[in-house]
Formats: C-alpha cells, structure tokens, sequence
C-alpha cells in the first residue's frame, strides 16, 4: 500500500511550517497535525487565520496536539489544578472539533517528575486520560497518549504498559526520538555519537523504538517520525540519527497500520533544510533499503 505523508506544525517558532503549506504539498505532504503551546487565545487566533490557508492548499488537518506544560498538565497531583488542567485541555478539544481531525495527541504529563512523587503523578494521569479519553469518544475522536522521554510520565514501556492495562481502550502516539535516560549523559557528545559502545555506557537506555514499535504496534494509530542520536530528543532528519526506520515500518504494517506517517523535524537538521522531499526521499530510503 502506498504510503500517505504529514507533518506536525507548531502555529509559530522553532517547529511552524505554515509559511510553506505551498511547496509541502508539492512535494508530497498531504497532511497537518496542528501543535499548541499552552496560550489559549493567542493559539485560538492564529489557528483561526490558518484554516483558509490549510484549505487553499489542499492539505487535510489530520490530528492535533494537545498543548503540553503546567498550565496543562494532565498529571497535576493537587486535585484542583488537575481539574483546572482539564478544562483548558478540553477548550482546546472544543474549538478544534470542526479541523476534521480526528486524533488528539496528548503528553502524559509536563517535567520533570520527581522520583518520589512518580507514583502519584502516574495516579493522577491515568485519571486525566480516563476522563478525557471518555469525552472525546462521545465525540468520535481518538485521545492518542504519546511516548515521552527523560523524566517525563510515559518513559519507558514498563511505564506505558501500566497506563495501558488501567485505561485497555487508549490509543498510542507513537514518537522514536524520544528513548533517553532519565538525565540524558551529553558529555563528549561528539565521541559518543562515532562510538556507540561510548555511548550506551554514558546513556544506557534500555528501550528502543523498535522494540517499543512492536509491544504496542496494535495500540498505535499516529507517529512522530524523526531521527535522534539515542542521547537526547533531537528531532532529525530521517538516517542522520540511529533508528532502524525498516524495522519500524513492519511492527507497524504487521499490526495493520495504514495511517499517514506524520513527520516532526527541526527546521535545520544537521546542517540541512527541511523539506517535504528531504523527509520523504531519507524515509523511504531508510524503510526500503535492502
């Protein structure tokens, strides 16, 4: 089956692609996920003069990403933050609910988590997710829980599978940069990228995307594709990182998973511009590879 492909926008800064929905349509990026930050009326406005210019393109808005951050932290351990969280998240659901998406990719808490407050945290998310997951089936969206790196809620599989088993019906957000320790180690940084045994001494991570991709291929139902170093999160091109890209695609095509590959780059990678063509020509490269 022939691929389908998007990428994820941030409405301004470091991570916005809307001044270039032209030449990504051309070359192949046939679909948005709309990240938030956490201010809601300023979001809500350039949201709001974007739809047009989504429209004029031709490019279907296919998930949003929920805002991410204290004022929406969805593992708030004070029970009256936690409620005031949720109803700002749930603005975001409401005025969002006529884009056409139909997945809602959410973090499962802000960081850092505190080791000796990780147990209540985790409580307290699984809570949120119950809730939200609840109100927005009843609006035939999808709540898609995203895995998420150092100390953050959703670290580990050990983390994810605990989340899972209480909430069975909950859908995965699939990111592969995001497998770091605790405290990623970025010491002689450029040593460790060319010797990877240097590395995984230094940063001993014991999950990988791969083997995160097959324990929950048939949970999940979007991605955040990008390479990384196996360090930090680094949001690279496609092959300029460690992520065996082909190994993914068959978790995932195993598990029945047709949904658009949905990219999330940094502007610059390495020295390259990023482009609708660089991502799709690196990934195919690397998925179909012999």
């Amino acid at each position: 089956m022939k691929k389908s492909y998007g990428i994820s926008t941030e409405l301004s800064g470091r991570y916005c692609y809307t001044d270039r929905l032209s030449q990504l349509k051309a070359d192949g990026i046939d679909f948005l996920e709309i990240a938030f930050n956490e201010n809601l009326e300023k979001e809500k406005e350039l949201y709001n003069a974007l739809l047009p210019k989504v429209k004029e393109n031709g490019i279907k808005i296919q998930s949003i990403h929920l805002p991410f951050g204290e004022s929406v932290n969805p593992a708030q351990t004070d029970e009256n933050k936690r409620c005031l969280n949720l109803k700002k998240i749930k603005q975001f659901i409401d005025f969002t609910y006529e884009s056409g998406a139909k997945i809602y990719v959410i973090h499962g808490s802000a960081e850092p988590v505190l080791a000796q407050q990780r147990k209540s945290t985790v409580n307290a998310a699984i809570s949120s997710l119950a809730e939200l997951d609840e109100y927005m089936k009843k609006q035939g969206l999808t709540l898609a829980l995203e895995n998420l790196p150092r100390s953050c809620i959703g670290n580990s599989i050990a983390e994810m599978m605990k989340i899972t088993n209480a909430l069975p019906t909950l859908k995965l957000c699939f990111d592969c940069n995001h497998f770091t320790t605790i405290k990623p180690n970025e010491f002689l940084l450029p040593l460790q990228r060319k010797f990877p045994a240097f590395r995984k001494k230094l940063n001993p991570v014991t999950d990988t995307a791969e083997s995160y991709a097959k324990q929950f291929a048939d949970k999940i139902v979007t991605v955040h594709i990008s390479d990384y170093d196996g360090i930090n999160e680094r949001h690279w091109l496609p092959a300029q990182g460690i992520i065996d890209f082909k190994s993914i695609s068959a978790s995932l095509e195993k598990a029945g998973f047709h949904a658009p590959i949905m990219f999330e780059p940094d502007s610059v990678c390495r020295g390259i511009i990023t482009t609708g063509k660089e991502l799709i020509t690196r990934y195919e490269s690397a998925v179909y590879k012999k």
